[in-house]
């Protein structure tokens, strides 16, 4: 029997795309105003339009987000590029996209590096700027600053990478 949520199932998004409730705490009033009148009148329509313009204004802003992520990504691959050697793959950059942290048993297990070489890597990525390494108990974890930025300001410039241009 289907429960209504769709994330995590097989070829399907992991989490959902759109966060109406971000929107609805941005504009509260507008929200109970709107949730008023169904109470009071049981006129629905301004509820309708107000969901409308809320779908409306989250879709653009993930949208701008997916072209800022998918700007940084292309970015962060031409630096790790220029750093030469074996370091640049494809499952690398999917790795550093797919949280804005990573742990060298993250590309271990996506098949990127061993770990030995995994933590090479993660420290090539810090001394070039691309990571921040930040100690976590027993291990370090590697923040993707930019993305993060990106993804909790809504930043769409980042500093520089520090490698050598392309």
């Amino acid at each position: 029997m289907p429960t209504g949520r769709k994330t995590g199932e097989e070829g399907l998004l992991e989490q959902p795309v759109l966060y109406l409730s971000g929107e609805i705490v941005r504009d509260k009033g507008a929200y109970y105003r709107a949730l008023g009148d169904v109470r009071t009148t049981g006129n629905y329509e301004p509820m309708l339009l107000y969901f409308m313009e809320a779908v409306r204004r989250t879709a653009e802003w993930t949208a701008d987000r997916i072209r800022v992520v998918v700007r940084l990504m292309g970015e962060t691959k031409i630096a790790i590029k220029a750093l030469g050697g074996r370091l640049y793959s494809h499952e690398l950059i999917d790795t550093l996209f797919k949280l804005p942290y990573c742990r060298i048993r993250n590309l271990v297990d996506a098949g990127v590096a061993r770990q030995q070489t995994a933590g090479r890597y993660l420290h090539a990525l810090s001394e070039a700027g691309i990571l921040r390494e930040i100690p976590a108990g027993r291990e370090k974890l590697y923040l993707n600053h930019r993305l993060l930025r990106v993804l909790c300001d809504g930043a769409d410039d980042w500093e520089p990478f520090n490698v050598p241009s392309a």
